[in-house]
């Protein structure tokens, strides 16, 4: 900048001593002698000052020019052009232009000096200005960007620290909640959202924990109480003997179920094969008679002949339709009917198992997918340990199919599967 600023002023310089130059021949050539040159003054500016110099190279006068400078003395060779010299202290613009006759004969020459002071002290201080401004600049930036790192990150480690507080055994504990943005405020609920469900899985598992020891430990406790029996009095009673060992084979077979169910349940948690596709109208004719001829009952099909088929594994069908036909068997009579019926639409095939039964209450239903319920306990202690239904649920959920029920007390009840049609 402060080239283009000098460059500035000695071509203005320039243009001064130019017009000097012209006057100066004009006055020489008009004959009014080299002795009044007043009219110079009116060519210079504060700060300026000139000499003018005859062709014979003496300087014939001067105006407003620094002390230092003898007037009157021969002066060596001049040359036309414009420099940067320093008097007493101060910078000057020395400019040198000669003056001509109309017929290019040289009459003398102007050298005129611009102090240049001032620009050197705008140049100082603008430069002064910009540091100033570049440090304020620099100061403003620095706040600003700590004022909007700790606006955006400052909910961020109140959630870090909020998350650290959060201990398996706290897991009722929530984020507090923050609205300083809508990504902070959606991370918050997302994050109490998840600590809703790991709370929720927490108090199943330990439900489940339970609830399991609570069925493993009956029929161990009933074994281990006609084992004492047989211990005392067993080895002479002949009829003692007999009543313990059908309990225990009772027991047994009863703890053999729950454990087949507890392991159904774990795998099915775990299983990642791809389902085939299969055709389920062989697969529940199989179950039909099954079922028949386990318990002696008669199931009535309904729209079974149909060719529909579904993506899932076949064992897992039979023992989802043998749970659903089961549950109706042991909660009707012989005289109750049992229905199995298959609807298939463009989209997806419905198997519905339907009894005439006992029903379930209203206040029940919402429950009987849990692990070990159990509608009536005293009446369903023999029928089993409450896992068939949530077996039958992780199921359905594990080939993303639906499950609905509805019951009447006394009049029966219905279950459906829905599963996608292929």
């Amino acid at each position: 900048m402060s080239n283009w600023l000098i460059a500035r002023e000695r071509l203005s310089i320039l243009t001064q001593a130019k017009q000097i130059a012209a006057a100066y021949s004009n006055n020489i050539q008009e004959g009014k002698g080299e002795q009044n040159f007043r009219w110079l003054q009116a060519y210079l500016a504060k700060d300026q000052g000139v000499e003018l110099i005859n062709r014979q190279g003496i300087r014939i006068t001067s105006l407003t020019i620094p002390q230092s400078i003898n007037f009157g003395l021969q002066v060596g060779p001049l040359r036309e052009g414009a420099s940067i010299i320093s008097i007493q202290g101060h910078s000057y613009i020395r400019t040198v232009y000669p003056s001509v006759s109309e017929g290019k004969r040289l009459l003398g020459w102007v050298i005129l000096y611009s102090s240049v002071d001032t620009v050197f002290a705008y140049i100082n201080t603008l430069i002064q200005i910009l540091l100033l401004s570049s440090f304020g600049a620099i100061a403003l930036a620095g706040i600003s960007g700590y004022a909007v790192a700790w606006t955006a990150l400052g909910p961020l480690d109140r959630i870090i620290q909020s998350i650290r507080k959060v201990d398996p055994n706290r897991l009722s504990y929530r984020l507090p909640e923050l609205h300083n943005t809508k990504e902070i405020a959606e991370l918050t609920e997302s994050f109490n959202k998840m600590l809703e469900r790991i709370e929720f899985t927490m108090e199943r598992q330990n439900q489940f924990i339970e609830d399991a020891s609570h069925e493993l430990r009956s029929p161990l406790t009933v074994i281990e109480g006609y084992v004492n029996l047989l211990d005392r009095w067993g080895k002479s009673d002949q009829a003692v003997m007999e009543r313990a060992l059908l309990a225990i084979k009772k027991e047994s077979s009863r703890l053999r179920h729950l454990t087949n169910d507890l392991l159904q349940l774990a795998s099915l948690q775990t299983l990642t094969v791809p389902a085939p596709i299969i055709e389920i109208g062989e697969v529940i004719q199989d179950v039909i008679s099954n079922i028949e001829v386990a318990y002696q009952h008669p199931i009535i099909s309904v729209g079974c002949e149909q060719k529909a088929s579904i993506a899932m594994h076949a064992e897992h069908l039979q023992q989802l339709l043998m749970i659903f036909l089961d549950n109706a068997v042991k909660h009707t009579t012989k005289e109750d009917r049992i229905f199995i019926k298959l609807r298939v639409t463009t989209t997806s095939v419905i198997i519905t198992v339907q009894d005439e039964g006992n029903g379930i209450p209203k206040e029940n239903l919402p429950h009987i997918f849990e692990r070990f319920y159990r509608v009536d306990s005293s009446r369903d202690r023999k029928k089993g340990a409450g896992l068939g239904l949530a077996i039958a649920k992780e199921m359905v959920d594990l080939y993303k199919g639906s499950l609905t029920v509805s019951s009447t007390v006394d009049k029966g009840t219905e279950i459906s599967v829905q599963f996608k049609r292929y």
